[in-house]
């Protein structure tokens, strides 16, 4: 399960998006709810909602669970 960070990092921008931004809007064009993604991926839906809204991290872990299912190199 992942942890909310306790360092105070600014998020990375990645080309005027930042990640939470690019994981919802790359959510949205393969035309997926939050609770469809939550269960291909096997996290609960708040976690996924707080990763979008880059109020929690996105873990290796859930990192890797998305990429099975959203190319790496097009989410980041």
């Amino acid at each position: 399960m992942p942890q909310v960070s306790r360092l105070k990092l600014p998020p990375i921008n990645f080309g005027g998006e930042i990640l939470g931004q690019r994981i919802m809007r790359i959510r949205k064009e393969r035309d997926y709810t939050q609770v469809e993604l939550v269960g291909k991926i096997g996290v609960i839906q708040s976690i996924v909602s707080a990763v979008e809204r880059d109020e929690r991290k996105l873990s290796a872990e859930m990192a890797v669970r998305l990429a099975l299912d959203v190319m790496m190199d097009e989410m980041l």
